[in-house]
């Protein structure tokens, strides 16, 4: 009888045992690996860092959000890479990083496509359910959008022209081949190269220019050897946060709706700051040089025109067709509104 106690204790403590690590285990945190170019010190990456402590608060400690800034982790190609191979978990990417997964939220970027904030607010906010399926799709959730200011040319020499523009050779991001051949179809010399190398690429004249938004020109100081922006607007840039859906399924579902609520609220509450960014940027710039050339009016379509004519191009071969069709619509259908 005191042997079959003893051998009945000795079990439960075996079971105690085995079960310890799993216990253990389960109580570990979840750590999400964030990737952004943002830097630190930047309204972008303060945004982030405040989604980061939210998640964190949130679920009472069982979701941690590591970040790695300022391009650390690579390039937005690579983040999505790593993303893939499970190095990363998550990433705060422009319209451009996107387009690595999905074209269809690039639509809202294109060149003319969008003149203010509010007419993107409009539009994404009535195809993003058509944008966020695509996405989940794929293998990504997408926890919030942000945007990153208006695009602009800049030159190392001042450009008076659009014909004179398009002898340039100008970086444009457009990492995959497709987009480049519809930079070259509008008449454009597009290079591309990567954001670490710019400086030294204006330095060495592999290129003359770029476009881009004036918080980019100003934050990595390269307007310095590019002091001539024109002033027309080429569209807005964009980005967003997503997260690989495979980790994000370790979320309770109810953690889940909170967390995308939290990081929405927190770009909402940056959002004023951020559109304000331009005119801060370009006011700063201007004291250390920058020379802007001034376009009338009348004349702002002459510039687009280069662009805007290759829309059936982007439509048939970089753009989902039915998202460029609905992009169009609802833009068209907000205009007219407004009249």
């Amino acid at each position: 009888m005191k042997l079959t106690k003893r051998i009945a204790s000795l079990c439960a403590v075996l079971l105690c045992l085995a079960a310890a690590p799993a216990a253990r285990a389960e109580q570990q945190p979840l750590t999400i690996k964030l990737a952004t170019l943002a830097p630190e010190g930047t309204i972008f990456y303060d945004s982030l860092l405040k989604m980061a402590n939210e998640w964190t608060r949130l679920s009472g400690g069982k979701v941690k959000v590591k970040i790695y800034a300022g391009g650390i982790a690579g390039s937005e190609d690579d983040m999505v890479r790593k993303i893939r191979i499970g190095q990363l978990h998550a990433a705060t990417l422009s319209a451009i990083g996107m387009m690595q997964i999905d074209a269809s939220y690039t639509a809202l970027q294109l060149p003319g496509m969008m003149s203010t904030y509010e007419e993107l607010d409009y539009v994404r906010r009535q195809l993003a359910p058509q944008i966020e399926k695509r996405f989940a799709d794929k293998g990504f959730v997408v926890a919030n959008y942000c945007d990153l200011g208006h695009m602009y040319f800049f030159t190392a020499k001042k450009t008076g022209s659009i014909a004179e523009l398009q002898k340039k050779k100008i970086c444009t991001f457009a990492g995959d081949q497709a987009s480049k051949e519809i930079w070259a179809k509008a008449g454009f010399n597009a290079v591309d190269v990567p954001m670490s190398e710019m400086m030294t690429a204006l330095q060495t004249g592999l290129i003359d220019g770029f476009m881009d938004t004036p918080v980019f020109a100003l934050s990595l100081q390269i307007f310095a050897k590019a002091p001539n922006m024109i002033n027309v607007s080429y569209g807005i840039a964009i980005g967003a946060t997503i997260v690989q859906k495979s980790v994000w399924n370790k979320i309770e579902s109810d953690l889940q709706k909170a967390f995308i609520k939290a990081s929405q609220d927190l770009v909402a509450q940056s959002q004023a700051e951020v559109r304000s960014m331009d005119e801060k940027a370009i006011a700063e710039m201007k004291k250390y040089g920058l020379q802007t050339t001034e376009v009338a009016p009348q004349d702002v379509k002459s510039w687009l025109d280069p662009l805007q004519k290759i829309y059936p191009e982007i439509r048939e071969k970089l753009i989902p067709k039915d998202i460029f069709d609905t992009t169009i619509e609802l833009r068209n259908q907000y205009r007219a509104g407004k009249k």
